[in-house]
């Protein structure tokens, strides 16, 4: 695909880094507009519950607990995925320069958030200090007229949330921590989502085989928790590798990319991810020469502090 204007989004200038997929500007999108405090006040103002009591029709009211949807842009969605690195300054090992099939990932999950509405941004090989500027840049838009916002980083990782930029190793806080409510006034009460597809270390899950298969909101709209209304969507739990095969993609963004083209429209989000849990977990094994490291299991790994559900209404 071409790259297209993407009209009022005017990312940072960045050095090495490719932007390689920009959606048409959506005519009614304003992400660039400046925010007055009263504007950011109107907005916390439409999270506000109304009386003391949470009372019992409240609690039982299923669109309660469900995100507002129904703005006029769904919002945007930014891809960085790293693919070739500095071997050296990164001190990886001469076979992880490259990230094979780390591109197939890139495209099927562009493709995906497109359809769900989202104006999607996809950039390749960053820095470190050109992931932070994004965030940043990002951070700072006027998002009053968006559903929501999705963050994606396919990289290299480690231990403690570390990611690899094609340069040197980060904390993805530096990322989230820009999309608290004090940074990003503006994404307050709405959702924020995390997709990191990395390692989170260096052990290896070898699965256990079973014998049997046994079956079986607060009344203070301008005073918000800091960390509340986020996502984080990671291909593994701690300590643990996650795997990408060099011409199909990785098993999580794969999984993951099918199941919001199938499910997008018709589950939450939060159920749909319960599901590609259940598909990388049953339906993924690893198949190497080396004995050590074949016949091996992923399993992902959520941490939420969302307060609603989230569904993707359609535009």
């Amino acid at each position: 695909m071409d790259n297209k204007d993407a009209g009022s989004f005017k990312g940072p200038k960045l050095d090495t880094g490719t932007h390689i997929y920009e959606q048409e500007k959506h005519e009614l999108l304003h992400i660039n507009a400046k925010s007055t405090g009263e504007d950011v006040a109107d907005h916390l103002n439409n999270l506000r519950l109304g009386g003391g009591d949470i009372s019992d029709d409240l609690i039982d009211n299923d669109s309660f607990y469900r995100y507002k949807m129904d703005y006029p842009n769904r919002g945007v969605a930014v891809i960085v995925n790293e693919v070739n690195f500095d071997t050296e300054s990164c001190r990886l090992e001469p076979g992880e320069g490259i990230r094979k099939g780390a591109d197939v990932d890139g495209n099927s999950m562009f493709n995906a958030l497109e359809n769900l509405g989202f104006t999607v941004f996809l950039y390749k090989d960053l820095k470190k200090k050109e992931i932070i500027a994004l965030a940043r840049h990002v951070a700072k838009l006027d998002h009053r007229f968006n559903d929501m916002l999705i963050f994606c980083v396919f990289s290299h990782g480690y231990e403690d949330n570390q990611l690899y930029a094609i340069d040197t190793i980060f904390d993805a806080s530096v990322i989230t921590d820009q999309f608290k409510p004090k940074c990003s006034p503006t994404l307050a009460g709405k959702p924020k989502v995390f997709i990191f597809q990395s390692c989170r270390g260096i052990q290896m899950d070898p699965g256990y085989t079973l014998d049997a298969i046994v079956q079986d909101d607060v009344d203070s709209p301008l005073k918000i928790p800091s960390e509340a209304d986020m996502l984080f969507c990671y291909a593994t739990p701690p300590h643990f590798v996650a795997y990408l095969n060099t011409q199909s993609g990785s098993w999580y963004i794969q999984s993951l990319s099918k199941a919001l083209k199938k499910w997008g429209y018709r589950l939450s989000l939060q159920t749909i991810m319960t599901r590609v849990s259940h598909i990388v977990a049953y339906h993924f094994e690893s198949n190497s020469r080396k004995p050590d490291q074949s016949h091996k299991k992923q399993i992902p790994c959520l941490t939420s502090t969302l307060t609603k559900e989230i569904h993707f209404t359609p535009k």
